[in-house]
């Protein structure tokens, strides 16, 4: 029985290994465009995106990186009536360790963040929303700050991308309804599907 398990288990490295080495030899394009059907923010749990992705070189660990976000609905779990509306710029770059030339990869980066939209969120703390209150105006939101992203791709085969992403940091710049709200998190999660060309 143990003979059999050894030799499943070589079959099954054997065929991984030339697997990936015909995609290697392949190569994988240069460009990811992709949509994050799954994207949340720090504010709200719901959103949208979509990203541009450009290597330097073919087999290059270094890309350029370039997603945008479309963030709104509830921003307060506590009350239904708090809601946010923000669109997010995350610029910057991704490192690949293994390389970029895999089925499977791994990608750590920086990236800025920026922010604008509108929320009706009360967050001086000076005058609490209770349900028998009508909800807040809407006031002006803008962010800017920094994420260190994770990121985990694969490459369902040359052209068909699939990734997920994790984005965490801080705001140097926070500002609701013109008033400095001083810094605090910012955190962008995405899902996402693309096309490698």
């Amino acid at each position: 029985m143990k003979i059999f398990q050894h030799i499943s288990f070589a079959f099954v490295i054997m065929i991984s290994y030339t697997s990936s080495a015909q995609q290697e030899q392949a190569g994988f394009g240069r460009t990811i465009l992709s949509f994050s059907p799954v994207q949340m923010s720090e504010r709200t749990p719901t959103g949208f995106g979509v990203q541009y992705e450009r290597f330097f070189s073919g087999n290059s660990k270094f890309s350029l990186y370039l997603p945008l976000a479309y963030s709104f609905g509830h921003s307060d779990p506590c009350d239904p009536a708090i809601r946010s509306r923000v669109f997010y710029a995350y610029p910057g770059i991704k490192y690949y360790p293994a390389g970029s030339q895999h089925l499977i990869t791994y990608a750590v980066g920086p990236s800025l963040a920026f922010g604008q939209g509108v929320s009706n969120c009360d967050c001086s703390g000076s005058d609490v929303q209770t349900s028998d209150q009508k909800p807040k105006a809407y006031h002006a939101v803008t962010e800017m700050g920094a994420v260190i992203n994770n990121s985990i791709n694969l490459e369902a085969n040359q052209h068909i991308y699939i990734g997920g992403e994790v984005g965490v940091g801080a705001t140097y710049l926070n500002k609701e309804g013109g008033q400095s709200m001083g810094t605090d998190l910012m955190l962008q999660i995405n899902f996402k599907v693309g096309y490698r060309f």
